[in-house]
């Protein structure tokens, strides 16, 4: 199964298999759901690791520049913007903090996404403001949008293993 999930991810984003292999240890190692960080990176850049977003979000998981630095002194990186661009190095930080975020926010993947999308004082605003359209305060169109993509991946590779 292993090496069908190498070629599914590799299939699904266009990555490279050395960078999509980083991407399903990375996740192992940091106890994030692989199919989540697919889900998170399709809503985000597409897959499109030369991604800069219209605030400075940078490459596949469109982090903050302060995020990625902070990401970046806390795994022992130089950092650098450039550096950033990289698969790897961005799937690298960009798990790291998702990680972060599933400890502060007890797993729920809501807050965790709606906190990865607004941070961790946005998600704060937007519960007290009530922004939410939906029951669950921490609920927002980007974490629905986000796990509906990663349901459509576990889907996908579901089907794919059971050819």
């Amino acid at each position: 199964i292993d090496n069908k999930l190498l070629v599914f991810v590799s299939a699904q984003t266009g990555l490279s298999y050395s960078d999509s292999q980083f991407m399903i240890d990375k996740c192992k190692k940091s106890d994030v759901e692989l199919f989540l960080i697919l889900g998170l990176i399709k809503k985000e850049s597409d897959f499109n690791p030369n991604t800069t977003g219209s605030s400075g979000e940078i490459g596949l998981g469109q982090l903050m520049e302060k995020t990625a630095k902070h990401y970046s002194k806390l795994l022992g990186y130089q950092y650098s913007k450039e550096e950033t661009y990289d698969p790897k190095r961005n799937i690298d930080l960009a798990v790291e903090h998702i990680s972060y975020l599933k400890k502060l926010y007890d797993n729920d993947e809501h807050k965790i996404l709606t906190a990865y999308n607004r941070g961790t004082k946005g998600l704060e605003n937007y519960i007290r403001d009530q922004k939410s359209p939906f029951d669950d305060s921490s609920m927002s169109s980007y974490s629905v949008e986000v796990l509906k993509f990663r349901d459509d991946f576990k889907k996908e590779f579901e089907n794919y293993v059971s050819k």
